[in-house]
């Protein structure tokens, strides 16, 4: 997998190069439903953190169905790398029955065949690719969708352009190494501000689906206010991984409190600092990071990054469910 991951700024350039089928003007809404799950489901976490500086609202729905406020005045993006997610095919149809302006993000699948069935906005991406390692074909394909369709105030095509900078894999590499060793034999906690929340998220999945391991996630400031008593006692199982978003920030403050309070009770503490000039490109900083380390612990545990039977039996158990 580690080739796929090397890839990614070339996925990004050939993902600008795929044509938007069936664009059309989206400018007039001011809220955005994204549909998916799992690593296509990721996308709509790192987009709604991206439309906190924009006048819109964008809502990530990783369900079977859609909430019931949904309705015309409400994009909705569907993605789905394999093209084949029950749960997100179903939310698709909820919003065509509902008279949604739909659009769709997937490699092939029923549901690029629905999108065309239903004339509805849609881009293909690079087929091939375990879908976790996918991760910027499907954020770039959602964000050429949006640009296709007027919408710029998220993010603009040249700034995200700019985050291929900071995927050089060598660097990255250099400190997945150090954070692999880190969090080997223990359970890692990784801890983020509200900004970087989805980044969080990211490195718990990669770990859980390519490293086999379990990860636990927590949210500044909200950690502040809860989880952080859970501490108070002490842990041997336990090692704290903070992303350090290097902005001299009030949040980063948050940050330096969290690594101070662990110290002070024994834990051991990896602060990830982030680089990059713009939170995309910290966002893309960190998500290769996660990759990496990702692998680096399989291969450490002698698991196989691609296999992941527990999910294979959900998805079939899923598919019994809905025939019935």
């Amino acid at each position: 997998m580690y080739e796929m991951y090397n890839k990614w700024g070339d996925i990004v350039k050939e993902t600008l190069k795929q044509e938007v089928i069936n664009a059309r003007s989206l400018s007039h809404y001011r809220d955005i439903a994204i549909v998916g799950m799992g690593g296509s489901g990721i996308i709509g976490d790192y987009l709604q953190v991206l439309a906190y500086g924009s006048p819109r609202r964008i809502f990530v729905i990783k369900d079977i169905s859609l909430p019931q406020w949904i309705n015309k005045s409400v994009l909705v993006i569907a993605i789905s790398y394999s093209g084949n997610t029950i749960e997100t095919l179903s939310a698709f149809y909820q919003a065509i029955d509902r008279g949604c302006e739909v659009a769709v993000v997937a490699s092939g699948g029923k549901l690029l065949e629905m999108a065309t069935k239903y004339g509805v906005m849609h881009i293909t991406i690079s087929k091939g690719l375990v879908p976790r390692a996918a991760f910027p074909a499907l954020l770039y394909g959602a964000l050429k969708i949006l640009w296709s369709g007027g919408i710029t105030d998220i993010i603009t095509e040249e700034d995200a352009k700019k985050a291929l900078t900071v995927l050089n894999s060598a660097p990255a590499m250099n400190r997945s190494q150090q954070i692999a060793e880190f969090i080997e034999d223990y359970v890692p906690v990784i801890i983020a501000d509200t900004r970087y929340a989805p980044l969080a998220l990211r490195f718990k999945n990669e770990i859980n689906e390519n490293a086999k391991m379990p990860v636990k996630v927590e949210v500044l400031p909200e950690w502040a206010h809860n989880d952080i008593v859970g501490w108070e006692l002490g842990s041997e199982k336990f090692r704290f991984l903070l992303i350090n978003p290097n902005d001299n920030s009030l949040y980063q403050k948050f940050i330096e409190f969290a690594e101070s309070y662990f110290k002070s009770l024994g834990f051991s503490v990896y602060k990830l600092g982030l680089e990059g000039s713009t939170l995309f490109e910290k966002l893309m900083h960190g998500t290769i990071i996660a990759g990496f380390t990702s692998l680096l612990l399989a291969e450490r545990r002698g698991v196989n990054p691609l296999i992941t039977e527990s999910i294979t039996m959900y998805k079939e158990f899923i598919k019994k469910i809905f025939k019935n």
